[in-house]
């Protein structure tokens, strides 16, 4: 149940005008789009959150702790008058996720990576709150654009009012954060294969006060962590320390990041007194991610003359200094550093249950991250920033000035999707502040929470993301998947069931076109370190399924229960089980992920982000011929070295490895958690794309290049469908999805989500010339989009604040 906000008597503000209400407004000169950042007031985050989950439904929904879990609320009747409520403040956190492709309570929804970002504990720390919020802002707005056009519309005028829509926020995301093609991708990607938990004012109370504590409690130093013994009334006294607690226990949450202010730098594990002198066994992992957070956050040149460097970055033992009760070792130890953690007996707010403050093994075990975010809690406005190239990092890393170009699709003589504008000439550092650096953190924690891997291009022809926002991965009762115990033609079957639905890319080629060698292209994400990626090839025929281990693989890759659908994770994509039923092609390959200190290597090409890989199947190795067709993953192993401990550095506890959920669930297939409410953290050693299936045709086809069949970007009247001629006994009947027989056995076919508006599938191979493929114009970057730091972090001699 979602907390109702239709009492909110108070509030002279209707939701649907907030967005235009809050203190974002254009810069001065009218003809710029971008906007400058304003640190936003307490009733401003709630009326967002809350007009958020109207006019994003799919992707957002906003709760209060006292609604969720019962907790009272801070603060008096004069407290936050906006809440009416309550007496008091009511703490507001939102999830976003996919509701559609991971509906709630599906396997998939319950194994989604899960972050947290935590915009403040002490409420007179500004920064944090603007940040989480607009980065949440751009991550949804990306993702809602990027799932437009439908590719299940089956007419032309809807899929080009949904194309006009693409065209104007794609437009709209371009003026006003300069973000590319590649960039909205790349978020929507992140918002549908990720949940994100968004706390902007943990401490309700003190943000609307403008008070660093709740009442008069330190909320940072109220967690079980580190307490004498003795001290079990002096934790869990705050309303923000329990609502980040019952978040803690009821999700799984793997990496967090927890913003302050009164200093600039990032702090990670360890941070308190008992393991001073020491680093965490999770460090090396740990240190790599600070630092390219801390390089791609960069550094900007105040407004006010000061210069602010790329963030400092080390243990917090080493560069604040150490607390008790501290909010980051508690969400990074509690599970397993038992000895420290004391129960809970608090005397504030009528108490709290001590079981609240008993862990299971997988609760705690995040990466929790410190980011002070400026020496002045409260920013003047002139240093916050402005949205103009906010996933750029800072002007001196030479790259705001590279451009890539949205994608093309030809409607008559229009562009739906025309070529992005010259960037904006405009005084870079008005593109840089406090709050562009933060959203940089938080979008790029979120990317590195769980690695991925996506086919990028085939035989020349580039391939749309395998990610769609608000694409169900449910399928319907098709004939390839309700009687399994047909064998006849199940080649078809499967592609046809791949191309109707849009679950799977389809593409043809032409055998003679290949040469016998076809060129295949991939990336990986969310990793520092690839440590091993290769391609896997294996082909399908007509023959028995239960004779045929690749086909047998596809069927149930294709028919599985939607709701034991789970991406990468599935067991459909078991290293095991792909391994016999596939072939390796070409050798094992090497690089370095985009978030690397080193840059992304491979170089990215054109359509990606990330490093891009090459490898050519040969396709005499297989014994193929036409109409055979080929499925194709690609697989990685990542950051290998992140279970290493450090060297002649003394790691506390002792004899203790990596202990991470983020280190164990890229190198450990052994890793599993299951909490109380069903959400899981199950390790793997090894990542796979969405399997791509190529069908090989032969010199009498009318396709004459590389064609994608089922691609979203093109009209439904203008998608060429399979080019096939149906064999006797096997596909007979209109076509229309109406009801088709399969080997003398008559199925009607029942459709679920949109699949009703799939475009009728052809029965004869249709004239197709090549007019309408869609095309990509962009331009090569000079340099990669990262870029290589200086050899070593300058070390800067300064009297650290009280750690705030």
């Amino acid at each position: 149940m979602f907390w109702s906000f239709c009492n909110k008597t108070k509030v002279g503000i209707w939701p649907s005008l907030v967005l235009f209400l809050l203190p974002r407004d254009s810069c001065s000169q009218s003809s710029v789009p971008y906007v400058a950042y304003k640190l936003l007031t307490a009733q401003q985050i709630s009326d967002t959150l809350t007009s958020w989950q109207v006019e994003y439904p799919n992707f957002v929904t906003t709760h209060t702790s006292q609604e969720k879990f019962g907790l009272p609320a801070a603060g008096f009747s004069y407290d936050c008058p906006f809440d009416p409520q309550v007496d008091g403040c009511l703490n507001y956190y939102a999830v976003v996720q996919d509701y559609v492709a991971h509906p709630p309570g599906s396997t998939s929804s319950n194994r989604l990576p899960t972050m947290l970002l935590s915009g403040e504990l002490h409420g007179n720390e500004r920064v944090g709150p603007t940040a989480v919020m607009e980065a949440t802002r751009i991550l949804l707005e990306a993702a809602a654009c990027q799932a437009l056009p439908r590719f299940t519309h089956n007419n032309d005028t809807q899929w080009e009012l949904d194309s006009a829509k693409a065209v104007t926020c794609q437009g709209r995301l371009s003026d006003r954060y300069g973000m590319s093609d590649i960039q909205q991708q790349w978020l929507a990607r992140l918002v549908s294969t990720r949940r994100i938990i968004v706390v902007p004012t943990a401490n309700a109370l003190g943000y609307y006060r403008n008070a660093r504590e709740e009442g008069n409690v330190d909320p940072n130093r109220d967690f079980p962590y580190d307490h004498l013994p003795s001290d079990t009334d002096e934790c869990m006294r705050t309303i923000a320390a329990r609502t980040m607690n019952e978040l803690f226990r009821h999700y799984m949450i793997s990496n967090s990041f927890t913003f302050h202010g009164g200093t600039e730098l990032l702090g990670y594990e360890w941070g308190n007194p008992t393991h001073f002198g020491y680093v965490s066994p999770d460090d090396i992992a740990q240190d790599q991610l600070a630092r390219s957070y801390s390089v791609y956050g960069g550094s900007f040149q105040g407004n006010n003359g000061r210069y602010h460097p790329n963030y400092l970055y080390g243990d917090m033992n080493s560069i604040i200094y150490y607390v008790r009760g501290g909010f980051e070792d508690y969400a990074y130890a509690g599970s397993w550093d038992n000895t420290n953690m004391v129960v809970c007996n608090p005397n504030t707010y009528g108490g709290y249950p001590a079981e609240k403050t008993t862990y299971d093994a997988g609760m705690l075990r995040s990466f929790n991250m410190l980011a002070e975010t400026s020496w002045v809690k409260s920013p003047n406005d002139n240093d916050l920033g402005t949205s103009l190239n906010v996933l750029y990092e800072n002007s001196d890393s030479g790259n705001t000035k590279n451009r890539r170009q949205r994608r093309r699709t030809q409607i008559g003589d229009d562009d739906f999707y025309p070529s992005a504008s010259a960037r904006l000439e405009a005084n870079e550092r008005m593109a840089q502040g406090h709050i562009p650096r933060n959203i940089r953190l938080s979008i790029a924690a979120i990317e590195m929470i769980h690695p991925y891997v996506r086919i990028t291009a085939v035989d020349g022809l580039e391939l749309p993301d395998d990610i769609v926002p608000l694409a169900s991965r449910g399928y319907s009762d098709h004939p390839a998947c309700n009687n399994r115990a047909l064998v006849l033609d199940a080649q078809e079957r499967l592609l046809e069931q791949a191309v109707k639905t849009g679950a799977l890319p389809v593409m043809e080629i032409p055998l003679a076109d290949t040469g016998g060698l076809l060129d295949l292209q991939w990336t990986v994400g969310g990793a520092m370190t690839i440590d091993q990626t290769q391609l896997w090839v294996a082909a399908i025929d007509d023959s028995a399924v239960a004779a045929n281990d690749a086909t047998a693989w596809l069927q149930d890759y294709i028919c599985g229960d939607p709701l034991n659908e789970v991406m990468s994770l599935s067991q459909r994509l078991e290293p095991n089980a792909i391994k016999a039923a596939f072939t390796a092609v070409g050798t094992p390959q090497q690089g370095t992920g985009f978030f690397s200190a080193f840059g992304p290597r491979p170089i990215p090409l054109d359509d990606t982000m990330g490093p891009v890989f090459h490898s050519i199947l040969d396709l005499a190795s297989l014994n193929v011929n036409a109409e055979t067709t080929l499925v194709v993953l690609a697989s990685a192993q990542v950051d290998s070295s992140w279970t290493q401990l450090p060297v002649n550095t003394p790691v506390a506890p002792s004899n203790t490895g990596p202990q991470s959920h983020m280190v164990q669930v890229r190198t450990n297939a052994n890793w599993k958690h299951v909490n109380s409410q069903g959400y899981v953290v199950q390790g793997q050693t090894e990542f796979f794309t969405e399997p791509i299936l190529i069908r090989l045709l032969d010199s009498g086809s009318s396709v004459t290049a590389a064609t994608l069949v089922n691609d979203r970007f093109q009209k439904p009247s203008e998608r060429p469908g399979l080019s096939t001629t149906v064999p006797d006994n096997t596909v007979t009947g209109s076509g229309s999805g109406s009801g088709i027989s399969v080997g003398g056995v008559s199925v009607n076919i029942v459709q679920v989500e949109d699949i009703t508006e799939a475009p009728t599938l052809q029965t004869e191979a249709p004239t197709f010339d090549g007019s309408v493929e869609a095309t990509m114009e962009a331009t090569m970057p000079q340099k990669p989009f990262f870029h290589r730091p200086h050899e070593e972090q300058e070390k800067q001699c300064r009297t650290f604040p009280i750690r705030s």
